[in-house]
Formats: C-alpha cells, sequence, structure tokens
C-alpha cells in the first residue's frame, strides 16, 4: 500500500497500515513546518476554517467565477473552455490540487470531529469532481444546492425534535399508568 512518501507498505493489519500512515503524515508535517513557517497548530486552524467555510454554496460561487490571479493574462476570447475553468480560483491547478489534500478531513474521523458544519465535508468530497465546481458557476445552481441544503437542515431539526419529543412523551406514560 504505497502512503505518499514513496514508502509501501504490504503484509500488514489496517491498524498497522493506519499507524504507517499516521506516522508518514506526522513527519511530512513536521517538516512542512519548517518549510513553510506556519506551525501546525496555526495551519489546522487556518485549514479547519477554510473547510468550514466550503459548507456555504455562495462561497464556493464566489471561488468559482473569481478571476485567477495566477493565471495568464491572454485576451479572453483566445481561451478554450478548459482554459476559462482554470481561470477561476476554485477550477485553478493550486485550488485543485489543496482540495484534493484537504480531504484527509472526511476520511480521518479524528479531524472530521472538529467540523461545526457537516455540509462542509459534504460539499469537500463534491469539490474532488469537475462537473461540481462547473456547476458551482451556475447562480441558479448554487440558489437550488442552497436550498436543498436548507431543506435538509430544516427537515433534519423536525425529525430530530419530533424523536425527542416522542422520547419524553414515552417516559412520561408509564409514570401516568
Amino acid at each position: 500500500m504505497p502512503i505518499g512518501d514513496g514508502t509501501t507498505v504490504t503484509g500488514t493489519t489496517r491498524e498497522e497500515e493506519e499507524d504507517v500512515i499516521i506516522k508518514a503524515r506526522r513527519k511530512k508535517a513536521i517538516d512542512d513546518e519548517a518549510s513553510t513557517g506556519c506551525s501546525n497548530a496555526r495551519r489546522f486552524e487556518l485549514e479547519l476554517e477554510f473547510v468550514q467555510s466550503l459548507a456555504n454554496p455562495r462561497y464556493l460561487h464566489h471561488l468559482a467565477t473569481t478571476p485567477n490571479p495566477s493565471s495568464s493574462s491572454r485576451a479572453s476570447s483566445s481561451k478554450t473552455n478548459d482554459e476559462e475553468e482554470e481561470n477561476d480560483v476554485l477550477n485553478s491547478p493550486e485550488m485543485v490540487g489543496y482540495l484534493s489534500y484537504l480531504r484527509y478531513w472526511y476520511e480521518d474521523p479524528r479531524y472530521a470531529k472538529y467540523i461545526l458544519y457537516p455540509h462542509s465535508l459534504y460539499f469537500l468530497k463534491l469539490l474532488q469532481d469537475p462537473s461540481f465546481r462547473r456547476a458551482m458557476r451556475n447562480p441558479r445552481r448554487v440558489e437550488e444546492v442552497h436550498t436543498a441544503q436548507f431543506q435538509f437542515w430544516a427537515n433534519d431539526v423536525t425529525e430530530r425534535v419530533k424523536a425527542i419529543l416522542a422520547s419524553k412523551e414515552e417516559e412520561k406514560a408509564p409514570q401516568d399508568a
């Protein structure tokens, strides 16, 4: 099993594989801290904040429609569709790579437990797909996603409240009898 630093793990249990992966990530994190000058704690905070911001479809739309400052400044009329897609922040190769790197937030429960907005993890998964990133450029699709998100939240809260009320009524029923 490749672990990202060129090392391959074979003939081990799943737990041993995970331990090797965790150790490799820690080593990489120490190396990254030295090269970036940003502490791991600060980087964790920044990444957590960014991942949670992905729960907002309108923010995704903003990223999908904001020109990428690092893209070339050729005339827009001579660009192909692929070049136009890479011309926004969300579809830039740097952002696509960063979103791919951030997958550990939903792959590792030790990180996911810090997320306050679970939709951010769902959208992070969806952002791995180029068609979803393209869809976030369309304001109508963004509003559809926002509405679906609200409906899910409203129905989920309603169901939770009903379940709590039902359990309280069940607790009272034996006492009344």
